[in-house]
């Protein structure tokens, strides 16, 4: 009872720091949930400049569907200088150039060289306007070919250009998605790390010490005693943690207990379970108290961070290369993340009970991974002191 009245006692006086983290969780998650799913699509529009040069029928139709699909700009002088500098001061995005004999070359056939546009290569922008010209000037030969003329070939091809698809957007199974209880969740594989670390890697790192370990090796209490007192403690702290982060859940989206709610709540206890045995081990690698505090910053940071980019906290697992998720499956936050993906069937997972499961026993295996080399490495580092 001692050793775990102390364990507490430890824990106290490190709320400071684990309150600084809890307030940067509380902050990121309130952020994004402002931000709303996109479930609408629009095109893009570009800043374009236009340049006539044949002023004829046909290559007015072209203007006038380039200048209805972007926003045109006016540039005060189109020589080579100039538009070299608007385009890297970002004044317009490109500038097209419709070249003399547009119509006849049209009627023959011929859209090679028809229309020129300069900007500045590998940007989406000159993707994008490739893309428009080509599209329209590759529909009004078709046209032409079948005997139409070239004006007529080119209004139609700005009407098939016009043509636009109603788009539904599937894959929010649930309003919880949009109120962000899933976005809340996602961010808790970084939330957990940060906190739990804070709370338990100074603590046992005390313990740890030679000085302290002596006398409490010195007293009338077992290993046995002292290792349980220690378990509860620090079950004690995951419990209050998490205990406290489903409060501010419910709180603030009230949606814990619906059926994606409590696999979620079964999801982030495995995790932080996963978390805690992280902290342990990590913990034991530390002996000097004088090194506990830019230890526990830079292994923190380290592994908070790192895990949190690499398996998809911070950017959607869907936006990852094959390479970093093949290289994340072996680390836990993957597979949190992943089974938080499943619950609510978001980037490209599909709600899927035995595959959750699966998500959930590869986490434990985790758990029980680094809890057996803390073990070892607490034996480890009790004999090299004796």
């Amino acid at each position: 009872m001692q050793t775990y009245k102390t364990f507490l006692k430890i824990v106290v006086k490190m709320l400071p720091i684990i309150a600084v983290y809890m307030l940067i969780f509380c902050l990121l998650t309130i952020f994004r949930s402002f931000e709303k799913s996109q479930t609408d699509f629009s095109d893009i529009r570009l800043a374009i400049s236009i340049v006539n040069k044949d002023n004829s029928p046909s290559s007015k139709i072209l203007e006038e569907h380039l200048r209805s699909a972007n926003d045109v700009v006016e540039l005060k002088s189109y020589d080579d200088e100039f538009v070299q500098d608007s385009l890297y001061y970002f004044s317009t995005q490109a500038v097209i150039t419709i070249n003399e004999d547009f119509e006849q070359k049209l009627a023959d056939g011929d859209i090679d060289g028809l229309v020129e546009s300069r900007r500045l290569p590998s940007t989406y922008a000159a993707q994008f306007s490739d893309a428009q010209i080509s599209r329209f000037l590759k529909t009004a030969a078709l046209y032409t070919a079948s005997g139409v003329t070239p004006e007529e070939a080119c209004r139609k091809a700005a009407e098939s250009d016009n043509e636009r698809t109603e788009v539904t957007v599937l894959g929010s199974t649930s309003e919880s998605v949009d109120s962000g209880l899933a976005n809340f969740f996602g961010y808790y594989g970084f939330g957990a790390i940060y906190i739990i670390f804070s709370a338990l890697i100074p603590v046992m790192t005390k313990f740890f010490d030679s000085d302290i370990r002596r006398r409490i090796d010195s007293s009338p209490i077992s290993v046995f005693k002292k290792t349980l007192s220690l378990s509860v403690g620090g079950l004690t702290v995951i419990s209050v943690i998490w205990l406290t982060f489903i409060l501010l859940a419910q709180l603030r989206y009230g949606d814990v207990f619906s059926p994606e709610g409590l696999k979620c709540l079964a999801n982030s206890l495995i995790y932080s379970l996963v978390a805690a045995s992280l902290a342990l081990f990590f913990s034991a690698l530390f002996k000097s108290r004088d090194t506990d505090k830019n230890a526990l910053s830079g292994i923190t940071n380290v592994v908070g961070l790192g895990l949190s980019f690499v398996c998809g906290v911070f950017v959607p697992q869907d936006l990852l290369g094959s390479g970093v998720l093949s290289a994340a499956r072996f680390l836990p936050t993957y597979w949190y993340v992943k089974a938080n993906n499943n619950i609510f069937g978001i980037c490209g997972e599909v709600s899927d009970q035995s595959k959750l499961f699966g998500c959930f026993g590869i986490q434990l295996l985790f758990a029980a991974a680094f809890f057996a080399l803390y073990l070892a490495f607490t034996k480890q580092n009790v004999r090299s002191a004796d």
